[in-house]
């Protein structure tokens, strides 16, 4: 064994370079097909002192299923939960059984001594619709097969806690929190403040701001409306012109309002400031309730509102506007 390999120390909870110094103590067995999910209803037979040691169904005589997998002749069984636990350890299927014939479990060529059997070794367990992808370790230490206790439990590293979906989080006054899937698709992970734990919230859509999701997106646009006739424009929307038309400001806008027009016409656009508000481009500032008109298809035209002064000031445009 390299210097680098270490056992699991189920005494001091933590992985131990001085319990794998020899080369007997490999720190993983190899991987076992399934493992079993309760006692199995059979007779054992010791064999010599463990070698060539049996479990023979004395059941109903049907074919070998364990954790939903249907075995085949050589394939590797962790058993782990007799009533007897000497009976514990790993098997090769040797006879699958059928209705007619009792299934067979041999002892594993390599476990089927004390000396195989060490305690902090961790079992990999391949398949099965419980115990796919689990470690097993073995907490005994056997001095006689057949006779000592050999017992596994399923090993999870003290220092981590792993659910699906799992992160660790900074959460109320710095507790560690799990984030586990949410029920609603499109939601997102907000903090909840020093105090409190974070948590799943479902984006509300503001003025102007549309929300779509699904399971694995979530989109955030400013919505454009279509527009061929005069018309009021609505605080934070954007409006996509088609024929000559007066789009005239919100009447009552706060601090920051932001309106977006593009026109998509031969005709002329006019802008239109409400009573006592004025539209400023540039150093160009219209008189009160006066107006920016566009001269060519195409222009586009951003005002965001400041309140201090009752003034839409263009943050953005594109082609000729004129100031009146």
């Amino acid at each position: 064994m390299s210097s680098s390999s270490f056992l699991y120390n189920p005494i001091t909870g933590v992985l131990d370079r001085s319990l794998a110094s020899s080369s007997k103590n490999q720190a993983f067995t190899p991987s076992q097909t399934v493992a079993t999910t309760g006692p199995l209803t059979a007779s054992y037979n010791n064999g010599s002192s463990g070698v060539g040691a049996t479990l023979t169904n004395s059941g109903s005589q049907a074919a070998l299923v364990i954790d939903g997998v249907t075995l085949t002749v050589g394939q590797s069984v962790l058993v782990k939960d007799q009533s007897a636990q000497a009976q514990n350890g790993l098997y090769n299927v040797t006879a699958t059984g059928d209705g007619s014939h009792n299934w067979i479990l041999t002892r594993a060529v390599n476990y089927d001594v004390a000396s195989d059997v060490i305690a902090g070794q961790l079992v990999p367990i391949e398949s099965g619709t419980h115990n796919a992808n689990t470690l097993w370790i073995e907490n005994n230490t056997v001095t006689t097969m057949g006779t000592d206790p050999i017992v596994f439990t399923q090993f999870s590293s003290p220092a981590f806690n792993t659910v699906q979906y799992a992160t660790l989080v900074g959460g109320a006054n710095n507790t560690i929190g799990n984030i586990g899937p949410s029920s609603t698709p499109g939601q997102v992970y907000v903090s909840g403040g020093p105090a409190a734990n974070p948590n799943f919230v479902s984006p509300t859509a503001g003025p102007g701001l549309a929300v779509t999701s699904n399971s694995s997106t979530l989109q955030y646009f400013m919505p454009m409306t279509d527009k061929a006739i005069s018309f009021l424009a609505v605080n934070e929307n954007s409006y996509f012109i088609t024929a000559a038309a007066t789009a005239t400001l919100p009447a009552s806008p706060v601090q920051g309002t932001l309106v977006t027009i593009v026109c998509d016409t031969t005709g002329s656009v006019v802008v239109q400031a409400n009573t006592g508000q004025s539209i400023r481009i540039g150093m160009d500032v219209s008189i009160l309730g006066g107006t920016a008109t566009n001269l060519s298809q195409g222009d586009v035209i951003m005002l965001r509102y400041r309140a201090s002064n009752s003034t839409w000031i263009s943050v953005s445009t594109e082609g000729n506007w004129t100031i009146n």
